[in-house]
C-alpha cells in the first residue's frame, strides 16, 4: 500500500490489478501528481487470473483496508487526468458533504461518460463506470456487496447506492480516463505463478 502522509487520509484510491505493468506504472504516476496528496493508494493483485467476479467480490474482501473519507476505484488500466482531482473532491465536500460525487471518464475515441442524455439521471448500464464516482467510507461499506457480481459490478454498485436514495453531487469534469478497453485481459501474456490472489502491494 502507498500513502501519502496522512493519519486518516482523505480518499482511499483502489487499483485492482493484473498483469498491466505498464498500464499499472502509469496509473500510480497519476495519482503520485496530485497537488493534494492526502490519499492512502491500496492495490489489490490478482496474480493468477480468476476473472471478472472474482476481482469484483475482491472489494468487499478488501474493505477493512480502506480508511479514508471518500474511496474510488481507480483500476490499474484507469488514470487521473487532473492533478486537482483530489482538492477538487475535497472543496465539493466542505461545501455540499454528498454521499457520491460523480465526474466524468473520458473513454475510447474521446468519448465522455456519463453522456449528456445520462448526466443527472439515474445510472444507465454501460454509460458510467467506477472512476467516475468516488463515494463516502460509510456508504462504500454498506453497499460494496453489490460490486460482487458477474459483470458490470460497478453499475450494480451505483445504481444501489441511487436507489438508497444517497446524495449525489455532480462535478461535470473529466477527471480520469480508461487506457486499455478489456475486462481482466492482460497487458502482456505472462505466465501465471503460483501467488496468492488477493494481496496488498507493499512496495515503497
Amino acid at each position: 500500500m502507498d500513502s501519502a502522509p496522512a493519519s486518516t487520509p482523505f480518499l482511499s484510491i483502489v487499483t485492482r490489478c493484473f498483469k498491466r505493468p505498464q498500464l499499472l506504472e502509469r496509473n500510480k504516476e497519476s495519482v503520485y501528481a496530485q497537488l493534494d496528496q492526502d490519499w492512502e493508494h491500496i492495490f489489490i493483485v490478482d496474480d493468477i487470473g480468476l476473472g471478472m467476479e472474482a476481482a469484483n467480490k475482491s472489494l468487499a474482501l478488501n474493505a477493512h483496508l480502506i480508511s479514508g473519507e471518500y474511496v474510488l476505484i481507480l483500476d490499474d488500466d484507469d488514470i487521473l487526468v487532473d492533478n486537482n482531482y483530489v482538492s477538487g473532491l475535497r472543496a465539493i465536500v466542505r461545501s455540499y458533504h454528498p454521499d457520491v460525487i460523480i465526474s466524468k471518464m473520458r473513454w475510447h475515441l474521446q468519448v465522455e461518460k456519463p453522456e449528456r442524455q445520462w448526466w443527472r439521471h439515474p445510472p444507465q448500464h454501460g454509460h458510467i463506470g467506477s472512476p467516475c464516482f468516488a463515494v463516502r467510507r460509510e456508504v462504500w461499506l454498506q453497499h460494496i456487496e453489490s460490486f460482487g457480481t458477474e459483470r458490470s459490478g460497478d453499475f450494480h454498485f451505483i445504481t444501489a447506492i441511487w436507489n438508497a436514495g444517497c446524495t449525489f453531487h455532480w462535478w461535470k469534469q473529466v477527471t480520469s480516463e480508461i487506457l486499455q478497453i478489456g475486462a481482466a485481459m492482460p497487458e502482456i501474456e505472462e505466465v501465471a505463478d503460483d501467488t496468492s490472489f488477493l494481496s496488498v502491494d507493499n512496495r515503497p
